[in-house]
């Protein structure tokens, strides 16, 4: 027990997964996913992230209902806000419609919002944990998306 309570205070499992792997395994009682985790896996995987989610045909999924659905809002939405949350390389961001006054990025991965900085759609990047942006964020957006 004290081992497991101790866990979460772990710089090493917290940004080695060893959280995530016991969580699996349903030998914490209150798994989290640490946002170093996060960020280490998405800046490994930045450089093949794109090839393997169109590769899979993401938008025959979830994901690509949330494009059909974000671009039916902008096309009759005026210069609408949008907030993209978990932004990563901008994957999305490229298929919603230019319609849109501003589209802030925000993602834990700098080499994720590198490729998504080099696409040119967004109108801000930010490099932050999506709870820790929204808490401190005073603008108002027309459209919030996560993928």
């Amino acid at each position: 027990m004290i081992f497991r309570a101790a866990v979460y205070e772990d710089e090493f499992a917290k940004s080695h997964g060893v959280i995530e792997v016991m969580a699996h395994f349903k030998l914490l009682s209150e798994p989290e996913v640490s946002s170093s985790f996060v960020r280490k896996r998405f800046n490994n995987s930045s450089v093949r992230y794109e090839t393997i989610q169109e590769s899979s045909g993401f938008e025959d999924g979830e994901l690509g209902m949330i494009v059909s659905a974000a671009n039916d809002f902008l096309s009759t939405a005026v210069e609408p806000r949008c907030l993209d949350l978990g932004c990563g390389s901008g994957l999305v961001a490229t298929r919603i419609e230019k319609k849109y006054k501003s589209l802030v990025g925000v993602d834990l991965s700098e080499k994720m919002l590198e490729i998504a900085e080099g696409k040119g759609v967004y109108t801000e990047l930010h490099c932050d944990d999506i709870q820790d942006y929204l808490a401190a964020e005073v603008k108002i957006f027309d459209l919030i998306y996560a993928c």
